[in-house]
């Protein structure tokens, strides 16, 4: 990959240091720490192979190869190839990546024994990487990065007799497939050497290597074949790893570019071996400071690494490895890169068509660029002057690392701002701080007593928000996880400032704001006393747990540790975001908004809906959210080829006029059921006809329409409501029997319903309410509405409930409580079926919704 400054250095042997580039070692964040133990499982013994998309071991099981670049073995804090090679292993990487030239292979390759030999007793692999063919670079030839003609070989064929970089050519095509052989048999049946990385960054624009064409001066997967099958027919054991050449003008498949490897075609004309499940194909990865690549980071460069390589692996073809990646973590775009980056990786974009991964399958391993104290270079290494990691690096490769037991951990301690691991009173191990992007790490020392704990140690390191010149800046933490539901705990104590208020910062989890303006001080009741926060996360699939701490109304964000564990069953609704105002105060002229439309078509589910957003929304708030089910036939208008906005005019009235959006700011949702022809009925209501029991698909596709604005909008999660008219009205008594917060057999929604004219129309019309229903309903907040002159649906069903909850004479206008239950029931005598002209309108609806805006959700 192009890098603007010498980035890449071979062996301190074979080359200078490249020139300083007046880049300097930045500290902001970087507090030197080292790890306790080891954080990522060491690889097997024995050869590797593949199947599918995964790397495997020899029984078969799936590993994951977290790499190491170290080209400059001789230089930097840490003296010595075994003591830089204990700290490889103690950071927790399980191999290195070295890099030989054809020009000086015997003086390369010696040194490389050294490394070899040192790394097999330490259960460290090695992967041999061929660099270039000619020494001595510079300024003209980006210092070696890659070979600036693009091929393999810089004499004869496509070549114009030198590297392009201004290097004389000493090597053919047949003598670099002669010094992978002499490799292949100097390392034959070392299981320390693992593979071979058979060329690093070729390149495929301007007449330099092509893929599957059939010209063998310049087709490369021919040369993969061709030097593949010579490396395996003198040692069967070791992988035979594939570079896709960056492609910056167009892919070869003609969807886009390729500045990362253009393995577009390696589906259709893949490099096969003559002995099979050896192939890792690989690409390379660096942001925009690095590489010049502008779309680093976000959508655009997932659907590019998608049609570019990611296609491999989630069609299960092959495997991918990133045999180089990397960044000083310094620049401001770096963050978004990695955590783009990071989580594609990990099987977290398969949303966006990225790959993903269950059961014991890993996520795509790679190789970070590099080891060693490289100040002036980009990146700059993974060390300090001290020889102490480099931590805002270290948060991003950290979570790339192989975990020998699942693609990923299940547990996570960390003792956030500190150096060194601690294990708690009950035996609990915690790590010293990782996993962070950004913030500055503190310890307090001497240490000072924390109050309401008996882990005081865990609250004297904290890590806070600043950019350095006094301001305060948003951090992150970010932790690869395997799929699973999981419980997250935020630890605080407050010991710098005095007074309430003067310490207010946000909190946001996986995108979902958890805390707002949250005050430790007055969270815990004073200084120095341990406060904890716990929210439910769930990640259907291996990912990624990111925490992230923001600024607020003053001062800097902070956390004192952070633990991710295990939870039993589907995560509860998360409580109350502490500073956010349950409903927002009522507003000032509030207007008419702007109705917007999307459409459910997941698991089997269709359906269409209208939504609303409240006046002024804003992420800084948490909004009610009311689902409301239409009247029959209205379902029509869209499933019949009618207007898809009917519903929303229809609400007008109600719903979006100044006055409903002053005191009722919340989330609309208004979805239209299939109410095509269907004798059984299954589709044409709320709640399923018959028998007693079935819920009906409507209803569920309603419910998960709900669901999905409670974790993708500001909303509230405890004030969630029901209610609907006629149909609706059976609809919203359903979705309370089955959705409500209390007992609902399907899900645990709704907070109150408020059925007008409604009946549970799967037990028939003119009948009571059954005992189970009845006791299930009892603590359920619902407050009916019906007209005593309704002859289509009768209230019986409203009656005989406000009866069996020990009520007396029928409610009127504007309603009461039943003695024995959550129950309230309005009986209008002056109307008939629709009641919901009259009750949905202000003012005669105010009581209403007073009263259902006032419910909250255990």
């Amino acid at each position: 990959m192009r890098r603007p400054v010498p980035s890449i250095i071979i062996m301190s042997s074979m080359l200078a240091l490249a020139a300083c580039t007046g880049r300097v070692d930045k500290s902001s964040g970087d507090t030197p720490s080292t790890l306790s133990g080891s954080p990522g499982s060491a690889l097997p013994a024995g050869p590797l192979s593949t199947r599918g998309n995964q790397i495997v071991d020899k029984s078969g099981t799936p590993v994951r190869i977290a790499s190491v670049g170290w080209n400059e073995i001789g230089a930097g804090p840490i003296q010595g190839i075994a003591a830089n090679l204990d700290a490889i292993g103690a950071a927790g990487f399980n191999a290195v990546r070295v890099s030989w030239v054809n020009a000086t292979m015997a003086e390369d390759l010696a040194r490389i024994d050294e490394v070899v030999g040192a790394a097999g007793p330490r259960g460290i692999k090695v992967i041999l990487d061929n660099h270039t063919n000619e020494p001595g670079h510079g300024p003209q030839d980006n210092w070696g990065a890659q070979q600036k003609n693009g091929l393999w070989y810089d004499v004869g064929g496509a070549s114009d007799g030198t590297d392009g970089g201004g290097n004389p050519g000493t090597v053919t095509d047949a003598k670099f497939l002669a010094d992978w052989k002499a490799v292949a048999t100097h390392y034959r049946g070392n299981d320390t050497v693992i593979g071979y990385d058979l060329r690093n960054e070729p390149l495929a624009y301007g007449g330099m290597s092509t893929w599957g064409d059939g010209n063998l001066d310049t087709d490369l997967r021919a040369m993969y074949q061709r030097v593949g099958n010579a490396i395996v027919a003198i040692d069967a054991g070791k992988l035979i790893i594939c570079e896709g050449p960056q492609n910056y003008g167009g892919n070869f498949a003609g969807n886009g570019v390729a500045p990362w490897g253009d393995l577009s075609l390696a589906g259709q004309r893949p490099v096969v071996l003559s002995v099979p499940n050896k192939v890792v194909y690989s690409v390379h990865d660096y942001p925009h400071e690095i590489s010049g690549i502008s779309n680093d980071s976000g959508a655009g460069k997932i659907a590019q690494m998608n049609a570019d390589w990611g296609y491999l692996v989630s069609q299960k073809i092959a495997p991918v490895w990133v045999g180089e990646m990397g960044s000083s973590m310094d620049d401001p775009g770096d963050d978004a890169w990695a955590q783009t980056l990071v989580s594609y990786l990990n099987g977290g974009e398969g949303g966006a068509g990225g790959p993903t991964f269950s059961g014991d399958e890993q996520g795509i391993g790679g190789d970070w660029w590099a080891w060693g104290y490289l100040a002036g270079q980009l990146p700059d290494g993974t060390q300090n002057s001290d020889g102490s990691l480099r931590a805002n690096q270290r948060a991003v490769w950290s979570q790339l690392l192989y975990h020998a037991t699942t693609g990923a951990p299940h547990v996570i301690r960390v003792a956030v701002g500190q150096s060194q691991a601690y294990v708690d009173p009950a035996g609990n191990s915690w790590s010293a701080d990782t996993g962070f992007q950004g913030g500055i790490g503190f310890t307090l020392a001497p240490p000072v007593p924390i109050a309401g704990t008996d882990a005081a140690p865990l609250y004297n390191g904290e890590r806070y928000g600043s950019d350095g010149n006094g301001n305060a800046a948003a951090f992150r933490y970010a932790f690869a996880m395997a799929a699973g539901n999981y419980n997250v705990t935020l630890k605080f104590a407050e010991y710098y400032v005095t007074g309430v208020g003067e310490r207010q910062f946000d909190v946001s989890i996986n995108g979902n704001k958890v805390l707002t303006n949250f005050d430790i001080l007055a969270a815990a009741g004073g200084a120095n006393k341990a406060v904890d926060r716990s929210f439910a996360v769930s990640l259907p699939n291996d990912g990624t747990v990111t925490i992230e701490l923001s600024p607020g109304a003053a001062q800097n964000p902070k956390v004192d540790a952070i633990a991710i564990l295990p939870s039993d069953g589907p995560p509860p609704p998360p409580p109350p975001p502490d500073g956010a105002p349950l409903i927002v105060p009522p507003l000032v002229g509030a207007t008419p908004g702007a109705w917007q439309s999307g459409d459910l078509d997941a698991a089997g589910m269709r359906m269409h809906y209208n939504y609303l957003l409240p006046h002024g929304y804003s992420d800084k708030h948490r909004y009610p959210v009311l689902l409301w089910l239409h009247e029959n036939d209205m379902g029509n208008s869209v499933y019949n080829g009618g207007d898809p906005t009917g519903l929303a005019s229809y609400l007008d009235g109600w719903f979006n006029t100044s006055a409903f959006r002053t005191n009722y700011p919340c989330i609309i949702i208004a979805p239209y059921a299939d109410q095509r022809s269907d004798p059984g009925g299954a589709t044409s209501n709320w709640g399923g006809w018959v028998p007693p029991g079935d819920h009906g698909p409507n209803e569920d596709a309603a419910a998960a329409i709900t669901q999905y604005f409670v974790q993708h909008f500001s909303a509230y999660p405890r004030k969630v409501y029901v209610s609907g008219a006629s149909l609706g009205g059976h609809g919203s008594w359903a979705m309370m029997l089955d959705y409500n917060a209390w007992n609902g057999p399907f899900g645990k929604i709704f907070a109150a319903g408020m059925p007008l004219a409604g009946v549970i129309e799967r037990y028939g019309f003119g009948v009571d309410p059954p005992g189970d229903v009845v006791d299930r309903m009892r603590n359920v907040p619902v407050f009916a509405v019906h007209g005593s002159g309704d002859g289509t649906s009768q209230p019986n069903w409203d009656r005989a409930m406000w009866h069996d909850y020990g009520g007396g004479a029928l409610p009127g206008n504007p309603g009461a409580q039943s003695p024995g239950g959550a129950y309230r029931y309005l009986e209008d005598p002056g109307l008939g079926h629709d009641v919901w002209d009259t009750y949905y309108a202000l003012p005669a609806g105010k009581p209403l919704y007073d009263w259902m805006f006032a419910q909250t959700a255990p």
